[in-house]
């Protein structure tokens, strides 16, 4: 009897339900918010858009590696091919795949974006303090001012010299210092204990104990969720966009770009960050240089 192409549900052996690309949409296909005003300010809203649109496509990939994760009979059964039996090696492998799919690879994803969010905010900030800082004819700038870290200087250069408020939302500011300790924790010392100054790592360690944190530090390696890291992106994007818009209304009458100029910038934006994240991706994954080439 032949086999019967009735229209059935094809089967879903890994069990997980497929997620909706709707779920995916954080970020519109075009910028949210006008980039119009000056083009300083354009390209800070670009980049916060091509960050966000970056994040997706991360979370993509994170998703593709866990699901493609092999089956034990597999790696036997590639092995067998390969090397006509199924080797000590190819057990160890087959170990340590979890790990590498379910704890590794979306560790240094999410942890080399933060890296980025951070850059993009705090070269942001710094690029309204001096727009500002050039309008007023203040002589002191954001760099000659002392403090434990760069958002402790930058709250203080706004209010004591520019008379400026740098964050219209101040709940936001616990949020912003999280970040910029993990980015610290991750830019210096890969996340990983040893490797981060000691009251660094307690610090996040305390977080990591919290119920529901988004933060874990299990196996000695800061691991973060997906949701920690999108919460994180959409507060520096709330943050830095009040920040340029207020600071845009200070300088009324600037020119204007046209469309298809903005729409090159914003491109031009996201392949940037594109590569600046992939870049430091290949360097957590091989910091000696000869394993990728």
């Amino acid at each position: 009897m032949g086999r019967s192409h009735s229209h059935e549900k094809k089967s879903n052996p890994s069990g997980r339900q497929h997620r909706s690309s709707e779920k995916w949409q954080i970020v519109p296909a075009s910028p949210p918010w006008p980039l119009l005003g000056d083009w300083k300010f354009r390209e800070i809203k670009a980049e916060l858009w091509a960050l966000g649109h970056y994040f997706v496509s991360l979370e993509r990939d994170v998703l593709i590696v866990t699901d493609r994760a092999r089956s034990r009979g597999e790696i036997e059964e590639e092995y067998e091919e390969e090397y006509g039996g199924f080797s000590p090696f190819a057990l160890t492998l087959l170990q340590g795949q979890p790990e590498l799919t379910q704890e590794v690879l979306p560790r240094l994803f999410r942890c080399s974006f933060l890296v980025s969010l951070w850059a993009v905010f705090e070269s942001g900030t710094a690029l309204c303090a001096e727009e500002l800082r050039s309008a007023n004819t203040t002589r002191l700038r954001l760099n000659d001012i002392r403090g434990d870290n760069f958002l402790d200087r930058a709250a203080k250069y706004f209010a004591d010299v520019l008379g400026f408020q740098m964050l219209a939302d101040q709940s936001v500011l616990p949020e912003l210092k999280k970040l910029q300790t993990l980015r610290n924790a991750i830019a210096h010392g890969n996340g990983r204990e040893g490797a981060v100054r000691d009251g660094l790592w307690r610090q996040i360690k305390g977080w990591s104990d919290e119920l529901g944190s988004g933060v874990s530090t299990v196996g000695g390696n800061i691991t973060l969720t997906k949701g920690f890291v999108r919460t994180l992106y959409q507060t520096v994007a709330r943050a830095l966009l009040s920040l340029v818009e207020r600071t845009e209304h200070q300088f009324p009458g600037r020119d204007v770009l046209k469309p298809e100029v903005l729409d090159e910038r914003a491109e031009a934006a996201r392949k940037q960050v594109a590569k600046a994240v992939d870049k430091a991706i290949r360097e957590a994954l091989n910091p000696t240089g000869d394993l990728l080439k």
